[in-house]
Protein backbone atom coordinates (compact mmCIF):
# COMPACT_ATOMS: atom_id res chain seq x y z
CA UNK A 1 0.00 0.00 0.00
CA UNK A 2 1.05 3.24 -0.89
CA UNK A 3 2.18 5.42 1.97
CA UNK A 4 1.05 9.49 2.32
CA UNK A 5 -0.70 11.63 4.43
CA UNK A 6 -4.10 11.33 2.90
CA UNK A 7 -6.58 9.63 5.48
CA UNK A 8 -8.80 7.90 3.04
CA UNK A 9 -13.06 6.25 4.07
CA UNK A 10 -11.17 2.74 3.37
CA UNK A 11 -8.03 2.48 5.41
CA UNK A 12 -6.75 -0.70 3.88
CA UNK A 13 -7.69 0.43 -0.01
CA UNK A 14 -4.93 1.72 -2.39
CA UNK A 15 -6.28 4.73 -3.94
CA UNK A 16 -5.05 5.66 -7.64
CA UNK A 17 -3.13 8.67 -7.55
CA UNK A 18 -4.73 11.11 -10.01
CA UNK A 19 -2.43 13.70 -12.05
CA UNK A 20 -5.22 14.94 -14.31
CA UNK A 21 -8.41 14.33 -16.04
CA UNK A 22 -10.48 15.69 -19.61
CA UNK A 23 -14.23 14.41 -20.61
CA UNK A 24 -14.74 11.45 -18.52
CA UNK A 25 -11.36 10.31 -18.36
CA UNK A 26 -8.49 10.65 -15.06
CA UNK A 27 -5.23 9.72 -15.80
CA UNK A 28 -3.10 8.83 -13.05
CA UNK A 29 0.79 10.09 -12.77
CA UNK A 30 2.03 7.35 -15.01
CA UNK A 31 -0.65 7.73 -17.82
CA UNK A 32 -3.11 5.15 -16.90
CA UNK A 33 -6.90 6.30 -18.46
CA UNK A 34 -9.22 5.32 -15.85
CA UNK A 35 -13.15 6.47 -16.50
CA UNK A 36 -14.48 8.82 -14.37
CA UNK A 37 -17.46 7.10 -13.25
CA UNK A 38 -18.25 8.36 -10.10
CA UNK A 39 -17.65 11.93 -10.64
CA UNK A 40 -17.08 13.11 -7.05
CA UNK A 41 -19.47 11.10 -6.81
CA UNK A 42 -21.18 11.76 -9.20
CA UNK A 43 -20.96 15.57 -9.27
CA UNK A 44 -18.32 16.30 -12.03
CA UNK A 45 -20.85 15.70 -14.53
CA UNK A 46 -20.03 18.05 -17.34
CA UNK A 47 -16.13 16.09 -17.44
CA UNK A 48 -12.44 17.51 -16.75
CA UNK A 49 -10.61 19.66 -17.95
CA UNK A 50 -13.26 22.08 -19.68
CA UNK A 51 -11.87 25.74 -20.30
CA UNK A 52 -14.64 27.56 -20.21
CA UNK A 53 -15.46 26.42 -17.03
CA UNK A 54 -11.63 26.72 -15.81
CA UNK A 55 -11.58 30.37 -17.20
CA UNK A 56 -15.12 30.80 -15.29
CA UNK A 57 -13.94 29.63 -12.01
CA UNK A 58 -10.90 31.65 -12.56
CA UNK A 59 -12.76 35.15 -13.21
CA UNK A 60 -15.06 34.52 -10.35
CA UNK A 61 -11.86 33.51 -8.03
CA UNK A 62 -10.14 36.52 -8.29
CA UNK A 63 -13.67 38.88 -7.62
CA UNK A 64 -14.65 37.00 -4.53
CA UNK A 65 -13.94 33.80 -3.68
CA UNK A 66 -16.51 32.95 -1.52
CA UNK A 67 -19.45 34.25 -0.11
CA UNK A 68 -21.92 32.06 2.01
CA UNK A 69 -25.79 32.27 1.70
CA UNK A 70 -27.06 32.61 5.40
CA UNK A 71 -25.12 36.47 5.14
CA UNK A 72 -25.28 37.33 0.97
CA UNK A 73 -26.85 36.55 -2.22
CA UNK A 74 -24.50 37.94 -5.26
CA UNK A 75 -24.52 38.83 -8.88
CA UNK A 76 -23.09 35.29 -9.98
CA UNK A 77 -25.89 33.24 -7.32
CA UNK A 78 -28.83 35.74 -8.94
CA UNK A 79 -27.80 34.52 -12.38
CA UNK A 80 -27.62 31.37 -11.57
CA UNK A 81 -31.52 30.86 -9.32
CA UNK A 82 -32.60 32.90 -12.79
CA UNK A 83 -31.75 30.09 -14.98
CA UNK A 84 -33.41 27.54 -12.94
CA UNK A 85 -36.76 29.83 -13.07
CA UNK A 86 -36.51 30.70 -16.70
CA UNK A 87 -35.95 26.98 -17.95
CA UNK A 88 -39.04 25.93 -15.86
CA UNK A 89 -41.26 28.71 -17.31
CA UNK A 90 -41.10 30.15 -13.80
CA UNK A 91 -42.40 26.83 -11.88
CA UNK A 92 -39.24 26.95 -9.76
CA UNK A 93 -39.31 30.61 -8.70
CA UNK A 94 -37.18 30.55 -5.96
CA UNK A 95 -34.18 27.84 -6.17
CA UNK A 96 -31.50 26.93 -3.23
CA UNK A 97 -28.19 25.97 -4.25
CA UNK A 98 -25.72 23.44 -2.70
CA UNK A 99 -22.49 21.99 -3.77
CA UNK A 100 -23.56 18.17 -4.58
CA UNK A 101 -26.24 15.58 -3.09
CA UNK A 102 -25.37 15.02 -0.11
CA UNK A 103 -25.77 18.66 1.11
CA UNK A 104 -29.40 18.73 -1.10
CA UNK A 105 -30.64 15.63 0.55
CA UNK A 106 -29.60 17.52 4.24
CA UNK A 107 -31.32 20.56 3.01
CA UNK A 108 -34.37 18.88 1.41
CA UNK A 109 -34.90 17.42 4.81
CA UNK A 110 -34.85 20.65 6.71
CA UNK A 111 -36.84 22.50 4.12
CA UNK A 112 -39.76 20.36 4.65
CA UNK A 113 -39.64 20.04 8.15
CA UNK A 114 -39.27 23.68 8.12
CA UNK A 115 -42.58 24.24 5.84
CA UNK A 116 -44.71 21.61 8.11
CA UNK A 117 -43.15 23.88 11.34
CA UNK A 118 -44.36 26.97 10.06
CA UNK A 119 -47.84 25.48 9.03
CA UNK A 120 -48.58 24.32 12.10
CA UNK A 121 -48.06 20.88 11.28
CA UNK A 122 -45.25 19.52 13.28
CA UNK A 123 -46.92 15.98 13.86
CA UNK A 124 -45.65 15.43 10.30
CA UNK A 125 -41.90 14.55 10.22
CA UNK A 126 -41.35 11.13 8.56
CA UNK A 127 -39.24 10.43 5.45
CA UNK A 128 -39.83 8.56 3.13
CA UNK A 129 -36.47 6.47 1.27
CA UNK A 130 -35.91 3.73 -0.99
CA UNK A 131 -33.90 0.87 0.30
CA UNK A 132 -30.64 0.15 -1.01
CA UNK A 133 -30.43 3.72 -2.24
CA UNK A 134 -27.68 6.37 -1.88
CA UNK A 135 -28.44 9.56 -1.27
CA UNK A 136 -25.23 11.09 0.09
CA UNK A 137 -22.44 10.14 2.61
CA UNK A 138 -23.25 12.73 5.34
CA UNK A 139 -24.70 11.18 8.75
CA UNK A 140 -28.32 12.49 8.22
CA UNK A 141 -28.80 10.80 3.99
CA UNK A 142 -26.71 7.80 5.34
CA UNK A 143 -29.29 7.24 7.92
CA UNK A 144 -31.96 7.26 5.42
CA UNK A 145 -30.12 4.71 2.93
CA UNK A 146 -30.85 1.89 4.13
CA UNK A 147 -27.76 0.43 2.03
CA UNK A 148 -26.51 -1.59 4.66
CA UNK A 149 -23.10 -2.25 3.71
CA UNK A 150 -22.70 2.23 3.83
CA UNK A 151 -24.90 2.71 6.86
CA UNK A 152 -24.45 -0.02 9.40
CA UNK A 153 -21.26 1.57 10.56
CA UNK A 154 -22.77 4.86 11.33
CA UNK A 155 -26.25 4.18 11.66
CA UNK A 156 -25.49 4.24 15.44
CA UNK A 157 -24.30 7.89 15.53
CA UNK A 158 -27.80 8.97 13.62
CA UNK A 159 -29.42 8.46 17.34
CA UNK A 160 -29.03 11.69 19.38
CA UNK A 161 -29.31 9.43 22.49
CA UNK A 162 -25.70 8.53 21.27
CA UNK A 163 -24.34 12.21 21.54
CA UNK A 164 -22.69 14.12 24.37
CA UNK A 165 -23.01 18.08 24.45
CA UNK A 166 -20.72 20.25 25.62
CA UNK A 167 -20.76 23.78 26.37
CA UNK A 168 -17.84 25.98 25.12
CA UNK A 169 -15.44 27.98 27.30
CA UNK A 170 -17.52 31.02 25.97
CA UNK A 171 -20.82 29.60 27.20
CA UNK A 172 -19.76 28.44 29.91
CA UNK A 173 -18.56 31.88 31.12
CA UNK A 174 -21.29 33.38 29.55
CA UNK A 175 -23.92 31.51 30.58
CA UNK A 176 -24.41 32.03 34.07
CA UNK A 177 -24.44 35.68 33.80
CA UNK A 178 -27.81 35.54 31.41
CA UNK A 179 -29.73 33.11 33.86
CA UNK A 180 -28.78 36.00 36.51
CA UNK A 181 -30.35 38.98 34.53
CA UNK A 182 -32.82 37.00 33.20
CA UNK A 183 -36.61 37.98 33.86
Amino acid sequence: MDRNNVLNADFFRDYPRIDSGKGIYMYTEDGTEIIDGASGPVLVSLGHGIEEIADAMREQATKLAFAHRDDCVTPVLEKSCATFTDASDGYLYKTFQVAGGSEANEIAIKLVRNYHLVRGTESKYKILARWQSYHGSSMGVLALSGFTKRSLTWICLCNRSTWAMVLSAWMRAVLPKVRRNAP
